[in-house]
Parts: C-alpha cells; sequence; structure tokens
C-alpha cells in the first residue's frame, strides 16, 4: 500500500481491508465485553484467557499480532489479562502487560479468547471451557458442539 501511495496509485480496497483488519482487536474486546455483560459480570475485574499471540497458528512470530492491541485494549478496561501460547516467547507476552499461564490455567478464565489458530487448540472440547464462555476467533471449532454442551461460543465473522 505503501509503494503504490508512493507512486501516486490509490488503493482504496486493500486500506478499507487494512481498516478492518486494525479495527478487530476492538470488535473482539467488545464482544468479549457484551458476553461478560449478558453473563451480569464486568470486564474490568474478568480473568480473560487469551489462547494464541502469534500471528499464524505454529510459528513464534508475534509481529503485526492482532492479539496485542486486544490485550491493551483488555487491560485498559481493567480485565486481567492470562495468556497461553507455546511459540511465542513469554517475555514478549509480559511485556505487553498480560500473564503467561499454562492451558488448563487459561480455559479455567471468566472468558476465553482463541486468537491464533495453533493445532493444540484445535483438540478443546466443550467440557474444558470451564466458565462456560468462548470467543473464537478462528474458524477451527465448531459452534454447534459447544453450545450444545452449554458453552456460550460467540464466533468472529460467523453465527
Amino acid at each position: 500500500m505503501e509503494i503504490a501511495r508512493e507512486n501516486g496509485v490509490e488503493t482504496p480496497l486493500i486500506r478499507a481491508s487494512r481498516e478492518v483488519n486494525e479495527g478487530m482487536p476492538r470488535a473482539v474486546s467488545k464482544i468479549v465485553e457484551s458476553a461478560l455483560e449478558d453473563r451480569g459480570k464486568t470486564i474490568a475485574g474478568s480473568k480473560i484467557g487469551i489462547l494464541g499471540v502469534a500471528y499464524k497458528g505454529n510459528v513464534a512470530d508475534a509481529r503485526e499480532t492482532p492479539a496485542k492491541p486486544l490485550i491493551k485494549d483488555l487491560l485498559q478496561k481493567k480485565a486481567e489479562v492470562l495468556v497461553n501460547d507455546p511459540y511465542v516467547s513469554p517475555d514478549t507476552i509480559t511485556a505487553w502487560g498480560a500473564q503467561v499461564v499454562d492451558l488448563e490455567k487459561a480455559l479455567s478464565c471468566d472468558c476465553v479468547v482463541l486468537v491464533t489458530d495453533h493445532d493444540i487448540y484445535k483438540d478443546i472440547k466443550p467440557s474444558m471451557i470451564e466458565k462456560g464462555l468462548l470467543v473464537c476467533t478462528r474458524p477451527v471449532l465448531d459452534p454447534e458442539t459447544f453450545r450444545k454442551a452449554g458453552v456460550v461460543f460467540k464466533g468472529v465473522g460467523r453465527s
């Protein structure tokens, strides 16, 4: 996009796509907040378990990840953010203000948010979501399986 702009070429579709992508972390934060409110909880003081902060599944690269602005937004709303990512350095995660935890601890949070589609997260079962609230930003878990088991499943980009 920058090269096109330097050459006087407008790229409205690319610009619009980038704006949507950059706005997604805030949209996910609002979904989390709304889902918690539906359960009579406020986001302030709630524990939010983030599954994956890498840019894409099964890699350690956290550059340009939507998880970083999501974590920042949740922390600004006074949530306690607990992160599990087997690939990304704990130093990176703690530098963002989040706590690094094991998978079981992340799954025990008031709300679990699947951000990165690491293979290990594809095996998550409804019974593992202790508080019964899951926001899924990747199309790797079947919403109906979770809903039938009583888990509130909020998918991003799907119903």
